[in-house]
């Protein structure tokens, strides 16, 4: 009977431990909603459109992890054409992925998330969300956004830890951005950068400790406005 008891106890135990366990991988944890990724690669992900009605790119519940050396986490891009025009994303998201892993050889450049657009060459304008990503351990810039035209773009709920902290949103040599917001991404370092009149408004909220500015880059500085929402 006393044995009959333990077994029950330890079972209950197991039980209350796995729904705990369950409670806090798959709810709020520090502010940033944790469950399950879906699909677990060791190589880049993203894509281009390759033929013209591809206007829709979707990416989300990714785990991508120790990609090859030198590789991109995520690399997202337009298709030029003979013509010298682009073939470009009409609505980018990318959602409740981790990246990890992303190391390079000396010089070379890497990135765990890289968008990047058509400048002014595109066929349409692009709305891009980068949303519930997280992203540590490596040398590769966190998220690298130029050189596209984007109606909109949206950041938020990003962690970076264990690499280079800055992210750049950029437009110095072609392309345009109208709205940047930027939404619970506490302790960021944002660096916008532009050729004047490129990028107009810039929306911060909910990003305690952020570091977001108009940077000077080669071609002077963009203009944009940075307005705190709170």
């Amino acid at each position: 009977m006393r044995l009959h008891k333990n077994v029950l106890g330890a079972l209950a135990a197991m039980l209350l431990f796995g729904c705990v366990s369950e409670v806090k991988a798959n709810g709020w944890v520090n502010g940033f909603w944790i469950y399950p990724y879906k699909t677990f690669v060791h190589d880049s992900v993203g894509g281009r459109p390759w033929i013209q009605p591809q206007k829709v790119l979707n990416i989300q519940d990714y785990s991508i992890t120790n990609p090859p050396i030198n590789h991109k986490g995520m690399g997202i891009g337009s298709s030029k054409q003979p013509n010298g025009s682009y073939w470009s994303w009409k609505s980018i998201t990318v959602s409740h992925c981790e990246i990890s892993g992303i190391w390079r050889t000396p010089g070379w450049h890497t990135d765990f998330i890289q968008v990047c657009g058509g400048g002014n060459w595109q066929d349409n304008p692009t709305d891009l969300v980068i949303q519930d990503i997280d992203m540590h351990d490596g040398v590769g810039i966190p998220v690298m956004i130029e050189d596209g035209n984007f109606n909109s773009i949206l950041l938020k709920d990003l962690r970076v830890r264990n690499t280079v902290v800055c992210l750049q949103v950029t437009a110095i040599h072609t392309g345009h951005i109208n709205t940047i917001t930027v939404d619970h991404c506490p302790n960021m370092s944002i660096a916008i950068m532009g050729r004047p009149g490129a990028i107009g408004i810039v929306y911060v909220k909910n990003s305690p400790g952020i570091r977001i500015g108009d940077t000077p880059n080669v071609a002077g500085k963009s203009g944009a406005r940075v307005i705190f929402l709170n």
